[in-house]
């Protein structure tokens, strides 16, 4: 961990950053979800004869395991009048250790495959939202995330879920001492291959910001894992180097803490995918990786 004497320029920087097996008989077993409400996704334990059951067990075989409790609801969030099975299975392996955050899924009527997974996440609540692409429904998780159709499957919203970091490129008197936090390889680098970003968040709700800065450019930045990005705090007059990881796209810092450092979400590069950074005591990690809105 690093720390390097900056003051006057870090002053310089936050000043400048201001159809299948369930058919329609098999979905009048519940009572559908008003299509024009947007609300809580209420569950009712599922029946042993339940023929949604077989539907959940073929897209997640987990679920018939003898100590996994299938609760059941529906939702049309397309307003086709064909409404989604959602599913959560409750168990020892699939719910944290408190027993209320719980693996749910979301099946959509698909031509080819009968079913489809298009939500695969634990959580503890699930509302629905207003209707976006496509005239599907966005849901909202735990009342933290806020998870878009794609197209294919649900997403998760970085911009939606969090407070998004606004990216500007750093003061050019700024630059060098930024791209010295990202090793001798970045300095060494020509000048002009790449970009240096930065923003301003405040992770700990006292009002004191950080700098999160990024590398951009096809010379830095992966095709998969993203550009280089670093969280620097101001510490004993010099940067304290808080995260050494990847980013792309979106950044947002969410309402979830860790003794009191929120979490940060960013997109990954090609993909609906997400990864989560958490604070692990005295510094960020990875704390979750989430895929394409089938995620555990």
């Amino acid at each position: 961990m690093s720390v390097r004497r900056f003051a006057p320029l870090f002053l310089a920087i936050t000043a400048s950053l201001a159809c299948g097996a369930a058919s329609a008989q098999s979905r009048a077993s519940l009572k559908p979800a008003e299509a024009a409400d947007a609300g809580p996704v209420l569950f009712t334990e599922a029946g042993k004869n339940a023929p949604e059951r077989t539907v959940v067990v073929q897209l997640a075989p987990e679920a018939a395991a003898s100590d996994v409790k299938i609760d059941l609801a529906t939702a049309d969030l397309d307003g086709d009048g064909r409404p989604e099975i959602v599913a959560r299975l409750r168990s020892k392996t699939t719910c944290d250790l408190s027993g209320k955050r719980c693996r749910v899924i979301i099946a959509r009527p698909d031509v080819r495959e009968g079913w489809k997974t298009v939500f695969d996440r634990r959580l503890t609540a699930l509302d629905t939202g207003q209707a976006g692409f496509g005239g599907v429904r966005s849901l909202r998780v735990d009342g933290r995330e806020t998870w878009s159709w794609s197209g294919s499957h649900y997403a998760m919203d970085v911009a939606s879920s969090g407070d998004a970091v606004d990216f500007k490129e750093a003061p050019a008197q700024a630059r060098p001492l930024l791209v010295a936090q990202f090793g001798d390889a970045a300095r060494r680098l020509p000048s002009g291959s790449f970009k240096v970003l930065v923003g301003a968040a405040d992770l700990t709700g006292k009002g004191q910001s950080v700098v999160i800065a990024r590398l951009e450019g096809s010379g830095v930045c992966g095709v998969l894992l993203g550009c280089p990005t670093r969280i620097l705090q101001v510490k004993g007059g010099g940067y304290t180097t808080l995260l050494d990881g990847l980013t792309h796209g979106r950044v947002a810092v969410m309402q979830v803490n860790r003794d009191g450092w929120r979490d940060v979400v960013a997109e990954l590069p090609r993909s609906p995918g997400r990864v989560v950074y958490g604070w692990s005591g005295q510094r960020y990690a990875v704390a979750e990786r989430i895929g394409t809105g089938v995620t555990r």
